[in-house]
């Protein structure tokens, strides 16, 4: 892809505004032992892939995404736990890969493995109040619309899918509709839907595929929330399902997502880039 600006550096600031808001505004509770063992864990594997892997440079930006987003979302008193956790999440990127790209979403896979294999973790579901839920969701949409159009279809259709189905739901058993409106209003709903299932790696190719990946992984988190009550249903639909994006992409090929290059250092006073060999 050309040189262009990197969208993961505007999901960075908006989770650490977010990090931020949640513990200096709303004064959410933290253990700072769980954060350092997340950062620890998650920038240590990121290292260590980086070697195992033999590649060029040591890229910092997706593992803090993950880590970012494991700090907003898990919860446990164990620094063992988060340790681990980060650990796995990162290394997940370089161990389950196919067509050329890492598998699953990182941070979703460590999850959803965390929470059926352990009960030191839960997950926090992001009832942050109407102010901070839209001042979040005011930055993810931004990020989007502006940095990453062309995939963000996928996070659309995810919202519109999931929208429906719980106002659906609603009208049918006759609720109110400030019970799914405050359904939607969810941290953890909006960290899926912007950071998770719109990861450009883990998501087919063409429009079309990610437009019904969206709304295949959409039902199956509803019938695993509302009709087997399971508060994790968005976690485990998409685990479980990200392997049909390779069978999406063999039905509908479409062209595999690149991040952008970084761009190549210039001469001063010059347009043209430094050539080989020199340094600035």
């Amino acid at each position: 892809m050309k040189n262009g600006l990197d969208p993961r550096l505007f999901q960075i600031t908006t989770l650490s505004i977010l990090l931020v808001l949640l513990l200096f505004w709303r004064h959410q509770s933290w253990n700072g032992w769980v954060f350092a063992g997340i950062l620890l864990g998650g920038l240590a594997a990121q290292r260590l892939g980086t070697y195992w892997a033999k590649l060029p440079s040591f890229e910092v930006k997706s593992a803090l995404i993950s880590c970012l987003s494991l700090m907003l979302l898990l919860k446990t008193n164990h620094f063992g736990w988060a340790l681990g956790i980060a650990s796995f999440t990162i290394l997940s990127k370089f161990a389950f890969r196919a067509q050329n790209r890492h598998l699953f979403n990182p941070t979703n896979l460590g999850l959803a493995v965390a929470l059926l294999f352990t009960d030191h973790v839960w997950l926090s579901h992001g009832q942050w109040g109407h102010g901070l839920f839209w001042v979040f969701f005011a930055c993810c949409t931004g990020t989007y619309i502006l940095f990453l159009a062309k995939r963000s279809d996928i996070t659309v259709a995810f919202l519109a899918f999931w929208a429906a189905m719980v106002f659906g739901r609603a009208l049918y058993l006759g609720d109110p509709m400030p019970i799914p409106l405050h359904s939607m209003q969810n941290g953890a709903l909006l960290i899926f839907a912007f950071f998770m299932i719109s990861d450009p790696k883990t998501t087919p190719d063409a429009r079309v595929g990610r437009i019904l990946f969206a709304g295949i992984v959409a039902l199956a988190a509803y019938i695993l929330q509302y009709h087997f009550y399971n508060p994790n249903g968005l976690i485990y639909a998409l685990a479980f399902l990200s392997p049909l994006t390779l069978v999406i992409n063999r039905m509908l090929p479409g062209r595999a997502y690149q991040w952008p290059a970084p761009p190549k250092p210039q001469m001063p006073f010059s347009s043209k880039p430094i050539p080989a060999g020199v340094t600035s």
